[in-house]
C-alpha cells in the first residue's frame, strides 16, 4: 500500500481519539431519567448503539494495518450499512446508490469502506438523540455524541484520501485477468 498521506494522518488524528472517547465514556452515566436515576449505557441498554460508533472510527487503522481485513470488511461493512439504512426508511435511497455503485465495480475496497462508516456515524448521530429523547444528558453522553461528530469528519476525510488514492495493483491485476478470460470466451464463441 502506498504511503500514508496528509489525509491519511488526518483521519487517524480525528477517529482514534474519538473512538477512544466513546469507549471511555461507556462507563460514565449519560442519562437522568424522569424518576431522577442516573444510569450508564450498560445499565439502559444502549452500549449496544455506542459499541459499533466506536469500532467504525477504529476501521482506517486497521485498514491500514491488517492487510486480511481488506477481503472481508467491505462487504460486512456494506451489509450492517444496508441493515442499517433499511431500519431507517428515509435512507433507502443513499443505501440503494450505495449498492448500486458496489454492483458496477465503482466503489470498491477502503472507498466502499470508507462511504458505508461515514453514513453509519451520520445516522447515529441523528438517531441516538431519539433514543434518549425523554432523558437528561450529562456530559458523557455530550461528550459520546461530540466525539462522533469528530469521527464523522475523520470519516469524511478517510472518504476523501479513499477517493484521491490509485486502484490498489492487486485490483488492477484481477480486473485484467477478468477482461482477458472475458475476451477469450467471447473468441471462442465467435469462432464456434
Amino acid at each position: 500500500m502506498a504511503h500514508p498521506r496528509i489525509r491519511d494522518f488526518v483521519t487517524f488524528l480525528t477517529t482514534l481519539p474519538a473512538s477512544m472517547m466513546i469507549i471511555v465514556c461507556l462507563v460514565l452515566p449519560h442519562q437522568q431519567t424522569c424518576n431522577g436515576k442516573i444510569e450508564t449505557p450498560f445499565e439502559s441498554g444502549r452500549w449496544i448503539a455506542i459499541v459499533p460508533i466506536a469500532i467504525v472510527g477504529l476501521l482506517p487503522l486497521a485498514w491500514r494495518v491488517v492487510p486480511r481485513l481488506r477481503r472481508t470488511l467491505p462487504e460486512l461493512v456494506l451489509a450492517s450499512t444496508m441493515i442499517a439504512m433499511a431500519l431507517v426508511v428515509v435512507t433507502i435511497p443513499v443505501a440503494i446508490w450505495l449498492m448500486w455503485g458496489y454492483s458496477k465495480k465503482t466503489f470498491r475496497g477502503e472507498l466502499l469502506v470508507a462511504m458505508c462508516s461515514a453514513a453509519l456515524v451520520m445516522i447515529w448521530l441523528v438517531f441516538y438523540p431519539l433514543l434518549t429523547l425523554f432523558t437528561t444528558w450529562l456530559p458523557a453522553a455530550e461528550m459520546t455524541w461530540g466525539a462522533a461528530a469528530g469521527e464523522l469528519a475523520g470519516l469524511m476525510v478517510w472518504t476523501s484520501a479513499a477517493t484521491a488514492r490509485p486502484v490498489n495493483a492487486d485490483e488492477v491485476r484481477s480486473l485484467h485477468d477478468e477482461h482477458a478470460r472475458r475476451r477469450s470466451t467471447l473468441d471462442a464463441l465467435m469462432h464456434v
